[in-house]
């Protein structure tokens, strides 16, 4: 029965241990933010993504920005006055009303910072507020205490999406506060602190929305390359390339080449513009008869030039390598049809085609989001690095999302949790599309339950091998502890000196002597065949036990029904006895007499009157002197009786008054409590019965010696509870 318990908390260690390894190996998926279909700006147009700002959440869409760690909203002042105001807000990616917002903390107003070395200016009202991904809960997640500036600039049409990783201080250094990408990332929604983006155009296919991806990428929308980019070292404008050049191509053949010397170039999706070196933009204005417009610093084309640079039929390639010469390089190829946008109010009186080239020096070279209408940015903050890969564009092709698993993961050996590795030979992120949806942390609290329940379990088990269940056999406090050299006895009567220390007696042995707080017990089903005498009185000073449990006497005759048998039929003597052959020998010859009594209190008178009787500390003596332990020196007090003083056993009486010293033999009999039987007397009640002494730190237990043994003994019966152990 042991055995079969044992077996089960093991089972659920086990189990534990799966399910944990299962968790440690698991990692989110990657979160697809979704386009919101729109396709907007003043200066695009361009295809936004949707999320949900405050609480209740107010629907806003906004586009990407790889420069900025924070969410932009536009507020609902920027409409003030209008006679259509929905429609203003519509125009704008719909506004942001931050007193409607019940989880809005208002930080103050600061500058927007972002886009400032390219002389853009504006100022944000910043507070902290819950940002959601998605129109709904079940698309994607929301996280409270986001950084959120709300702006009324015109300098930015749309509110923007933060990508950069950076945290937000506002008054010092010393309580950043994460970015929401990075928040994704410490909240274990997302495998690792990744992010990949394209901004999606109207001219391919039947316009291909925007993709936004946290954790990983969809392959089936670029072709791969080898060529991975470090950082550099300036956290503002990391995601920098080397353009080592740029040049076109018409159909009839024709080639330019715009820009020779390499240039180190921010890749930056806040903005559509592509800022060159000014030698570079004269080289487009003289091959494409671009013109600059100071009023409005645009490159406007007007419509005869936008069909005459149609008709070329051009394609653009910018060669990238990490250098501005030499190395690896990756080349993407934009068309025409990439430059061609449209600028409208405030940017331009009315509507007009532009070209997004902007006049620029070293500080200001910028890859804008036109560039990323055709590249696909992959960005891992924990390696530092990134790629560009050439998009493409095949109608009806199904997304195929891949996992970036963060550093140091290690795939399963059977392959099943979903990537092959974390990156390439050469860093570059590599992952597959599958992974376990099963979330981490309902896997660590299935981990958690299991191993309470196993603990529980393990629990039972030992309190079932201690034989502690149902708690009735608890470890007893022994008033007199049995020495560890205490003698026992074969069941022939042959003393085996030591044999069985106390604590490591034999299971046999200890299913006949079981002790528990102050009794003994011995269940009359594990003992072997009873040895009867007819209603002789057992001496006390012969019994092992621990407190003892006398009803109005210092011996005890245990009869038949009451559960326990100490019945004797002269042999063999029961191991109970300590002394030696003799000695037991003498002691039923000494009491011979009173074999067919069978009255405990005769036994009591007997005793009490001295009459031709040894007393039982005489029997002890004669032990001493024999060499053989006494029952009264058994225990922490003394390991024999020759180590009891002046082979007296001093005791200290509760019920003597006056605090009289009398010397007793302390008598560890007990009559079998809680017995199966009926037997359920625990002890003494005051006045009458042994009263349990003290000496020397050692508990033991008073003959009643001490009362006037003239008056008649209690008369406890057999079964009755009376007032329970009332030792020190």
């Amino acid at each position: 029965m042991a055995q079969t318990w044992l077996f089960f908390p093991l089972c659920l260690l086990l189990v534990g241990r799966a399910l944990l390894s299962q968790a440690q190996t698991t990692v989110p998926a990657p979160i697809v933010v979704p386009p919101s279909e729109y396709w907007e700006g003043d200066d695009g147009p361009w295809s936004t993504f949707q999320l949900r700002v405050g609480t209740p959440p107010q629907e806003v869409r906004l586009l990407a920005s790889t420069a900025s760690p924070v969410t932009w909203v536009v507020l609902d002042g920027v409409c003030p006055g209008q006679a259509d105001t929905s429609t203003c807000a519509e125009a704008r990616g719909m506004t942001f009303n931050l007193n409607q917002s019940s989880t809005w903390k208002d930080q103050g107003i600061f500058d927007l910072y972002v886009e400032g070395n390219l002389n853009f200016t504006g100022n944000g009202e910043y507070g902290l507020d819950t940002v959601g991904l998605g129109l709904t809960s079940d698309i994607g997640p929301a996280l409270d205490g986001q950084v959120v500036a709300g702006i009324e600039t015109t300098e930015f049409d749309f509110g923007i999406l933060g990508l950069n990783v950076q945290p937000t201080n506002f008054t010092n250094f010393n309580n950043p506060i994460p970015s929401f990408f990075q928040t994704l990332m410490d909240e274990k929604l997302i495998p690792s602190l990744t992010w990949s983006y394209t901004a999606g155009n109207q001219y391919s296919l039947k316009k291909v929305l925007g993709s936004l991806i946290f954790g990983g990428y969809d392959s089936s929308r670029f072709t791969s390359n080898s060529l991975t980019f470090p950082f550099a070292p300036d956290s503002s404008r990391d995601i920098v390339v080397g353009v080592q050049s740029i040049s076109s191509t018409e159909t009839n053949g024709k080639t330019s080449e715009l820009l020779t010397s390499g240039i180190l170039a921010f890749v930056d999706s806040t903005i559509p513009y592509i800022y060159l070196p000014v030698d570079v933009c004269e080289q487009f204005e003289n091959a494409f008869g671009l013109t600059w417009d100071p009023v409005t610093e645009l490159y406007l084309v007007s419509s005869s030039l936008h069909s005459s640079l149609v008709a070329r039929g051009l394609n653009f390639t910018f060669t990238l390598g990490n250098t501005e010469a030499g190395g690896n390089t990756v080349q993407i190829v934009l068309p025409y049809a990439a430059f061609d946008l449209t600028a409208t109010s405030p940017l331009t009186n009315g509507t007009n085609s532009y070209f997004p080239l902007k006049r620029g020096n070293d500080t200001q070279y910028t890859l804008g989001r036109t560039f990323l209408q055709e590249a696909y940015l992959t960005v891992d903050y924990q390696r530092g690095n990134f790629s560009v890969s050439q998009c493409v564009f095949v109608d009806g092709a199904p997304a195929d999302i891949r996992i970036i698993h963060p550093i140091g993961y290690v795939a399963p050996s059977n392959g099943t949790s979903g990537s092959n590795g974390t990156s390439g030979a050469d860093g570059s992120p590599v992952s597959s599309s599958s992974s376990s949806s099963f979330p981490t942390g309902a896997i660590a609290g299935i981990v958690v339950v299991v191993v309470v329940l196993a603990v529980i379990a393990l629990l039972l088990v030992l309190a079932y091998r201690r034989r502690k269940w149902p708690f009735h056999n608890r470890k007893p406090a022994r008033a007199a502890e049995l020495d560890s050299d205490a003698v026992g006895f074969e069941a022939d009567g042959t003393m085996l000196p030591g044999k069985y220390p106390t604590g490591n007696m034999p299971a046999e042995a200890e299913a006949d002597s079981k002790f528990s707080d102050s009794k003994v017990e011995l269940d009359s089903q594990r003992i072997g065949p009873k040895n009867e005498l007819a209603g002789a009185p057992i001496p006390s000073s012969r019994m092992l036990g621990t407190h003892g449990e006398l009803h109005g006497s210092d011996a005890a005759l245990e009869m038949e029904g009451s559960g326990f048998y100490h019945e004797m039929a002269g042999s063999p003597v029961p191991h109970e006895y300590y002394g030696n052959p003799r000695s037991v020998a003498e002691l039923s010859r000494e009491n011979s007499s009173n074999t067919r009594a069978g009255s405990l209190r005769d036994e009591a008178l007997r005793r009490g009157s001295g009459a031709g009787a040894r007393s039982p500390l005489s029997a002890a003596r004669e032990s001493s002197q024999l060499g053989v332990p006494s029952p009264v020196s058994a225990g922490s007090a003394s390991r024999d009786a020759s180590r009891l003083r002046n082979g007296t056993s001093r005791t200290m009486s509760e019920g003597s008054a006056g605090g009289t010293e009398t010397s007793h033999l302390m008598s560890p009999v007990s009559v079998g409590s809680d017995s199966r039987e009926g037997s359920r007397s625990r002890g003494f009640e005051h006045g009458r019965g042994i009263s349990p002494m003290r000496l020397g730190g050692t508990d033991m237990v008073a003959s009643p010696g001490h009362e006037d043994v003239s008056r008649e003994p209690s008369r406890t019966r057999m079964g009755d509870r009376g007032d329970g152990y009332h030792g020190p």
